[in-house]
């Protein structure tokens, strides 16, 4: 048998840098618009280069580590920054858009604590698993429904702080990372066929409560801004004075951007905040389908990387990571890109390494860093004769 180290992945690292070129790059364009008065392509640079360092103390770490420090992130992540933001009444945690997720920190600015938590809990739901796993090697309905219990138990805490704030879509990629740990693990098929067909009863008796109950759908279930994105989604012309604007003005431009696109600095389609949420449409129209197409490719390579190393590991709780990440990555690229081409309804969901903002961009470097760190330290087994 012969064993060969984990080496540099000189092509991880090269679709990371060209991940990075593409947010600037975006950015900048974004911010030539004459709505910004603040420098965010430089901004994000900044960002760039303070994650990685962080990510570097990161890959410092090894796993034995990580997992013995789960649980204190874990209760740091749940008990101090997503109990912070919920504080009535405070200076530092500001209500925004109708949502109370930021906090105010001298000397960096607004942070969002559940972008961190997401990572954290894909740690910490990682380590419940393979610990599960560990003890009771059949997976009988029994086991499998006592492994439910505490992935449901471990991803229930932040969740519900999440939705307090209020923050549906974060919530929602929560529930999706909490999904795929139960299928990775290998959760009985019945108790999955269940679920879902609980979410299907869920979503139904959703709908029937808005048409027969109207008045306490409003007053207890959606706020009014939540109920506008999904008209707006249904019905982008016919709201695009309003709630629509912002989809119709994407879709305007992603067509606009035609097969080559228009041109750096060359796009004529207002849309608002689109350095963060509606970057894609902004890097569509200037790139067209040909830089649209390299994006999406980028994206697909990294996951295809992430997924390779799940295969490879040995150890569940490092299969867990990759699948988390997996997770983590796949939910955002598809509801960002797909709520601005009018696929799934608007939610704030930031597509990964390309939207401005320090705390989602720090939080993706960290999980890719996380992989980085798998296939830095993950041995190739190669079997063969001994003659």
């Amino acid at each position: 048998m012969k064993v060969r180290e984990g080496q540099w992945d000189r092509g991880y690292l090269l679709i990371l840098l060209l991940l990075a070129c593409c947010s600037i790059v975006s950015i900048y364009a974004a911010q030539e618009t004459a709505q910004y008065v603040e420098n965010f392509a430089a901004k994000q640079a900044f960002w760039y280069v303070f994650g990685i360092a962080i990510s570097i103390l990161l890959l410092l770490l090894d796993f034995q580590q990580i997992r013995r420090l789960s649980l204190y992130f874990y209760l740091f992540g749940n008990a101090v920054l997503l109990m912070l933001v919920l504080l009535p009444d405070v200076s530092f945690a500001p209500i925004r858009n109708g949502a109370q997720s930021w906090l105010i920190v001298p000397g960096f600015g607004s942070i969002q604590p559940s972008e961190f938590m997401k990572l954290i809990l894909i740690v910490f739901l990682s380590v419940v698993a393979s610990r599960h796993l560990e003890k009771y090697q059949e997976s009988s309905l029994k086991e499998s429904w006592l492994l439910v219990g505490k992935l449901l138990l471990t991803s229930g805490i932040p969740i519900l702080l999440v939705l307090m704030q209020p923050d549906l879509g974060t919530a929602l990629v929560m529930i999706g990372i909490t999904f795929v740990m139960m299928l990775v693990a290998g959760v009985h098929w019945k108790i999955i066929s269940g679920m879902l067909a609980m979410g299907v009863l869920f979503v139904g008796s959703f709908v029937f409560t808005y048409f027969q109950f109207p008045a306490f759908f409003h007053a207890h279930l959606l706020k009014e801004y939540q109920l506008g994105r999904i008209y707006a989604w249904l019905d982008p012309y016919g709201y695009r004075n309003g709630e629509g604007y912002n989809l119709v003005s994407s879709l305007i431009a992603v067509g606009s951007g035609e097969f080559s696109g228009k041109g750096l600095q060359q796009g004529d389609v207002y849309i608002a905040e689109a350095h963060s949420d509606f970057i894609f449409p902004i890097f569509a129209e200037q790139f067209g389908f040909i830089g649209s197409s390299v994006l999406i490719t980028l994206f697909f390579l990294l996951i295809y990387k992430i997924t390779s190393t799940a295969l490879k590991v040995i150890e569940p709780f490092e299969s867990f990571l990759c699948a988390g990440v997996i997770a983590l990555f796949s939910i955002h690229i598809f509801e960002n890109i797909g709520m601005t081409i009018g696929v799934v309804p608007i939610t704030g969901i930031p597509l990964p390494f390309i939207s401005y903002g320090g705390s989602a961009l720090i939080t993706n470097l960290l999980a890719a860093a996380l992989i980085y760190n798998i296939r830095l330290r993950m041995g190739d087994y190669i079997f063969k004769p001994d003659h």
